[in-house]
C-alpha cells in the first residue's frame, strides 16, 4: 500500500500500551459515506477463510451528517500517531444548506466511542443505560460474554423485570478462554429468565443491540471485559423504528442458525468442565 502511494501508520507500538487496542473498524469515503461494524479488512471476514465454513457480521453504511462523527473520529486517532491534522475542508462533508435543521428522510443517530484515556467508558455506560430502561425486549448479539458486573447485573434485573430477553453468540470457537468462561454466565441469567443462543451457522461476530423495537446499535464493541473497558471501540446508535425492527428481522434469521442453551444444559456440565470453564473466568478483569 505504501508503494502505492498509500499512507500507512501503526495504531499500538508503544510499549505501555500494549495491553490495549484499537479495535474500530471505520470507513469514510470523500466525508459523504462511512461504514462501520465488525468486519475487519481479511479473506475470513467474507467466506470464513481455512478455519472457519463461514463468517457471519454486520456491517453498516452511513451517508449524510453522521459521517463527520466517523471522520472526526478516525482523525483523533491518526493526529494522536502521527501529529497530522486531518480536520480539513476537503475531507469533511459538505456543510448542511438548511443549517442544521432537520432534513426530510434523515434518520437520528449518535455516535458513541471511548478508549482507555477517557475515564467514563462512555460505550459501556450507554449499552447499560439501554438495556436498564429496555420495557419489553432486549436482543443483542456479541460473538463473546464475559461481561463486567454493571453491564450483567443490567441483563439480569432486565430479565427479572419480565423484559423479553435474548442474547446471541458465536458457537463456533476461535479462542478457547473466552469460550469457556462465557459459560459461567449462563446459569444466572437463564433462571433470571434470559434466553441464550450459540449461532452454529459458522463463527459469528457480529455486535448488536435491539431495544423494544424502537433503538439499536451497530458497532465494534464485544460484552467483554477488554472490549468494555481496554480497547477502543465505537457503537453507532440509531432511533428508528425501521432501522430497528430490520435488525430484529435479521435476529430473528439469525436464530435459524442457532441452538438454545438450556438450563437443564448447563447443570449437567460435569465436574471437570466446570473446573475448566471456572479457571478460564479467572483470567478476565472481574471475577
Amino acid at each position: 500500500m505504501k508503494a502505492a502511494g498509500a499512507a500507512v501508520s501503526a495504531d499500538v507500538w508503544q510499549l505501555f500500551k500494549l495491553n490495549y487496542r484499537n479495535h474500530l473498524k471505520l470507513v469514510v469515503i470523500d466525508g459523504v459515506i462511512g461504514y462501520t461494524g465488525g468486519a475487519n479488512l481479511g479473506q475470513e471476514y467474507i467466506d470464513g477463510g481455512r478455519r472457519f465454513p463461514a463468517w457471519r457480521d454486520t456491517n453498516i453504511r452511513l451517508t449524510g451528517r453522521a459521517v463527520a462523527e466517523l471522520q472526526k473520529l478516525f482523525a483523533l486517532c491518526w493526529f494522536e500517531d502521527k501529529h497530522e491534522d486531518l480536520l480539513e475542508e476537503r475531507y469533511l462533508p459538505p456543510a448542511v444548506a438548511d443549517g442544521g435543521r432537520s432534513l426530510d428522510g434523515e434518520v437520528l443517530t449518535q455516535l458513541v466511542a471511548h478508549t482507555i484515556e477517557e475515564p467514563w467508558e462512555a460505550g459501556r455506560r450507554a449499552h447499560m443505560i439501554a438495556i436498564s430502561q429496555a420495557e419489553r425486549s432486549l436482543r443483542i448479539q456479541s460473538p463473546y460474554f464475559v461481561p463486567d458486573k454493571g453491564i450483567y447485573d443490567a441483563m439480569i434485573n432486565a430479565a427479572l423485570s419480565g423484559v423479553h430477553l435474548q442474547f446471541m453468540m458465536t458457537g463456533c470457537v476461535d479462542k478457547r478462554l473466552p469460550f469457556w468462561a462465557a459459560q459461567t454466565y449462563y446459569e444466572p441469567l437463564l433462571r433470571a429468565g434470559g434466553r441464550i443462543y450459540q449461532y452454529t451457522g459458522g463463527f459469528f461476530h457480529a455486535k448488536t443491540i435491539a431495544v423494544d423495537s424502537e433503538i439499536c446499535a451497530v458497532g465494534t464493541m464485544n460484552l467483554d471485559n477488554r472490549s468494555l473497558r481496554l480497547h477502543r471501540e465505537l457503537m453507532e446508535w440509531i432511533y428508528d423504528v425501521g432501522v430497528t425492527r430490520q435488525l430484529e428481522a435479521i435476529f430473528d434469521h439469525d436464530l435459524e442458525r442457532c441452538r438454545e442453551i438450556t438450563l437443564d444444559e448447563v447443570r449437567s456440565v460435569g465436574p471437570l468442565k466446570h473446573f475448566r470453564n471456572s479457571c478460564a473466568r479467572l483470567f478476565s478483569a472481574e471475577i
